[in-house]
């Protein structure tokens, strides 16, 4: 009984294994999808401790005495040591401010341009890691590959998705793609979209896109010490040493913009 207590009371903190995961989205969150197992678990737990206790001791006041000590205990449980929220979402808020920072800079300035995006589209960037953020940016990367121009909107939140860095890899089975792997839209790709778009404004961001490429080829991680971003620089490294191709790619695109086929 004392472990169950241990474990009702620090559960919470331990789901944050789960929220450090990439690609983790809330997929376990039984206290709204099955509430009903916070009361079931521990009360078939309780039933199978007491049957043996009950076979050992064989006599039925054993359940009422053990039963209302296990209320009681609950009870001083609940109120003398509850875990306060509020401390670790507190927390959550303050590391996350700079790359929300980031989002509510892009996302104004676009919209002083007369930009406009969707509720939902501005909320998945802003996470980090989870599945949907996954699934955003492999949607915006396929989104790059057309050969007609694409929505400007879609450029800026590709814009965010590499100023935060938030993603090292997208979701693939084959490691030694590490083109297929690159979490944004191929270098070749922006360059095609600068060549068939007449909409400076969206060009502005598309050669933005490119600068960004280049700082992450860049950045060290004497910058944490300076924005706080560290989720940013720790990614922005590993991807300096998986991506060289990409490198390769920007590099040669940025020579010969007019061989991009």
């Amino acid at each position: 009984m004392t472990l169950i207590y241990v474990v009702s009371r620090t559960g919470s903190n331990l789901t944050w294994i789960l929220f450090g995961m990439d690609g983790y989205d809330d997929h376990l969150n039984l206290s709204s999808e099955f509430p009903l197992l916070l009361f079931l678990l521990p009360t078939v737990f309780f039933l199978n401790i007491w049957s043996g206790i009950r076979l050992s001791f064989r006599s039925g006041g054993w359940f009422l005495k053990s039963l209302g000590v296990y209320i009681v205990l609950s009870a001083i449980l609940a109120f003398s040591s509850p875990i306060d929220q509020r401390g670790l979402n507190d927390s959550w808020n303050e590391y996350m401010a700079p790359y929300n920072q980031i989002v509510d800079n892009e996302i104004e300035k676009a919209q002083s341009k007369e930009l406009q995006f969707s509720e939902k589209a501005v909320e998945t960037i802003r996470f980090n890691r989870k599945e949907r953020v996954v699934k955003q940016a492999k949607a915006l990367k396929e989104r790059f590959t057309s050969k007609t121009p694409i929505p400007t909107d879609s450029v800026v939140l590709e814009l965010i998705a590499i100023k935060k860095t938030t993603i090292r890899a997208l979701d693939s089975k084959n490691w030694n793609d590490k083109t297929g792997n690159w979490p944004f839209a191929l270098p070749k790709d922006v360059y095609r979209q600068i060549s068939i778009s007449d909409d400076s404004t969206k060009n502005d961001y598309l050669r933005e896109i490119l600068t960004e490429y280049e700082s992450i080829f860049k950045d060290d991680w004497d910058m944490v010490r300076e924005s706080g971003l560290s989720d940013k620089y720790f990614n922005r490294t590993f991807i300096q040493r998986w991506y060289k191709e990409i490198f390769l790619e920007l590099q040669h695109s940025k020579e010969s913009p007019d061989t991009i086929d």
